[in-house]
This record gives structure tokens, sequence and C-alpha cells, in this order.
């Protein structure tokens, strides 16, 4: 029966085995490489949600750093247990952004601690005075300390919006 087979038929089949041998070869190389582009984009997207959650933290350390700022500003008077909160709400400020940054922190806590004090020791003419009181170095602090967070509070955003620019 095979020798009955045309000449043409064992070419084909020849030609069709030998395009099934160069499919077998190339499988190999096309799976590998499959796979790299699978790695590749689950790279991708893990530095994406590192880059996500990097920004969420940021973002967080940013709105306890401006609404503490606003809260003192709008009431003047900022309570001792509201500043240790802050303080220790920032503690990650360290881990996530640049040492200027801790800097600015511990001064946002120690003129927060100044005007808490400068408003304790505050006495107006209905009050009794204690010995040694000094009514203008006290507004004199409340003054600056308030003035220090009136100009912080506009500055605040200009400072954090290089690490929290979505525009890349």
């Amino acid at each position: 029966m095979i020798d009955k087979l045309p000449a043409q038929s064992f070419s084909q089949i020849n030609e069709i085995s030998n395009l099934i041998n160069a499919f077998q070869l190339l499988l190999t190389p096309m799976i590998a490489i499959i796979t790299c582009y699978i790695a590749w984009q689950q790279w991708q997207t893990n530095n994406r949600k590192l880059k996500l959650d990097l920004y969420d933290r940021r973002l967080k350390i940013y709105r306890i750093i401006q609404s503490h700022i606003a809260k003192v500003v709008q009431t003047t008077k900022p309570d001792i247990h509201e500043i240790y909160e802050f303080y220790n709400q920032t503690m990650e400020v360290d881990f996530l952004f640049p040492k200027e940054f801790r800097k600015f922190v511990d001064e946002v806590y120690s003129i927060s601690t100044k005007l808490f004090s400068a408003n304790q020791q505050y006495r107006d003419a209905t009050m009794v005075i204690p010995e040694g009181y000094d009514h203008n170095a006290v507004c004199d602090m409340m003054n600056a300390s308030l003035a220090w967070f009136l100009d912080k509070h506009s500055n605040v955003k200009k400072m954090f919006e290089p690490y929290l620019s979505i525009k890349k």
C-alpha cells in the first residue's frame, strides 16, 4: 500500500514533519519569553503597589501635620494631649521622608509646647499676677509662635508637594 502512494504525498508528509519539528524547537524559547514577560509585569505591578503604599503613608503624615497646624492657628491654644498625640502620630516621618522633615516635625512640636506654656502662664488684668510674671515676654512668645504657625500653615503644602505629587 505504501508503494502505491505518490512521491508528492511523501514530500507533503515530510514538510509537515519538518514544520512540527520547527514548532517544537520554538516552543521552549517562546515559553521562556512569555514567562519573562509575566515576571516583568508582576514586578511592575509590585513596584506600583509599593509606590501607592508609600504615597498613602506619606499623605497620612501630611494630613496629621496640616491638621495640627490648622487647629493651632484656629484655636491659638493647643492642648498638651493633642501635642503629644501629634508627635506620636508622626513617628514614621523618619522612615518616609528625608531628615529635614523630622526637624520640621520637631520644630512644630517644640513651638506647640512653647505656645501651650505661654497660654498657661498668660494672665490678664482680672487674674492674680504671680511674682516674676513678665506679661510682655509671655505675649511676645504667644505672638511669635502664632506667627510661625501662620507662616507654616501656607507653606506645608509646598514642602510636601514633591513627595506627594502623582504627576509623573
